[in-house]
């Protein structure tokens, strides 16, 4: 291997100079020479690391062979006991005269008898159980709290009326004579049949009023109204409402004779509503209440405070 490595190398330094000048023909003397030195460096250090190569000693040889473990040589010496082959007993049969009465005994309850079979289900307990899983499902997601009925509702009133002063025209005196009274605080009742159509209600009246006044002053109006209610709910069993109504008033004054007649009249609305249950409720209201002037009798004009129960119908 040396002797091969050798001549490798002095045939690659001789051919190298001739392919250099046969490729370098009309290059000058001194780079040839240049070249040359630089030939020699390289092949000087070449041959240095090829005998620091050789003088390395051989490598080592590798073991491939895989040691045996003692657990494994103990199971290859294991030695093999025979036993006689089992054998499965040969049942014995009996004739029928041969065998005596046995007494069958219950069973003591388990854990799986006390269990129902889902799988295992007459009709009856189907139609049942899904019943009863209804009622559960409404008695869980039941409100407690009243749905709020849409349809026909009728109402009784009752309220306080405390109206302004007011007067009555008296044409014997003069054309423009007048008498003039205080008034006094008086009942206001009423009843109304109305429909809720949810966010608004329409609905007809009718209501009395009667107060008293000085100078032995009464005064009583019957009103025939129509009233347009709109609500706004607030919470879960409240609502807002604010109304107006129209419609015409029969007036009655008592002084010394006995005034009169019948007069276009008005009012507004504004309160609240309360629902009880399903099918009642309660409503608080404040009403402004004005009628128009007559030839017998000034305008009239009420502040009113009323409660009114209402029922679904």
């Amino acid at each position: 291997m040396d002797r091969l490595v050798i001549r490798l190398f002095c045939s690659a330094l001789f051919c190298t100079p001739f392919l250099i000048c046969g490729q370098t023909v009309s290059s000058d003397r001194a780079s040839l020479q240049s070249r040359l030195v630089a030939i020699k460096s390289r092949s000087a250090e070449h041959e240095n690391r090829v005998r620091d190569l050789l003088a390395q000693p051989p490598l080592q040889e590798t073991n491939f062979e895989i040691p045996v473990s003692s657990e494994v040589a103990e199971v290859n010496n294991l030695t093999i006991v025979e036993t006689e082959p089992s054998f499965i007993p040969v049942p014995e049969y009996f004739d029928a005269d041969e065998i005596e009465e046995v007494n069958e005994v219950e069973r003591p309850p388990s854990a799986d008898d006390l269990v129902e079979d889902p799988n295992v289900s007459s009709s009856n307990d189907s139609k049942e159980s899904s019943e009863d899983l209804e009622k559960a499902y409404q008695t869980l997601y039941e409100s407690n709290l009243p749905d709020r009925h849409l349809g026909y509702y009728f109402d009784f009133l009752v309220g306080v009326a405390i109206p302004n002063d007011g007067a009555v025209r008296d044409r014997t005196v003069n054309p423009y004579g007048k008498k003039h009274f205080e008034s006094d605080s008086g009942p206001f009742i009423g009843l109304h049949l109305g429909k809720d159509f949810g966010s608004s209600r329409v609905e007809a009246e009718y209501n009395y009023l009667n107060f008293d006044g000085s100078k032995g002053v009464e005064v009583s109006s019957h009103n025939l109204m129509l009233r347009l209610i709109l609500e706004y709910e607030v919470g879960e069993r409240f609502d807002w409402r604010a109304g107006l109504g129209m419609g015409v008033g029969f007036l009655n004054f008592e002084y010394d004779r006995d005034y009169g007649g019948s007069s276009f009249s008005y009012d507004f609305l504004v309160g609240m509503g309360y629902r009880l249950g399903e099918n009642w409720s309660l409503q608080l209201d404040y009403r402004y209440y004005l009628t128009a002037a007559n030839d017998e009798y000034d305008r009239l004009q009420s502040h009113i405070i009323l409660l009114s129960a209402g029922f679904d119908i």
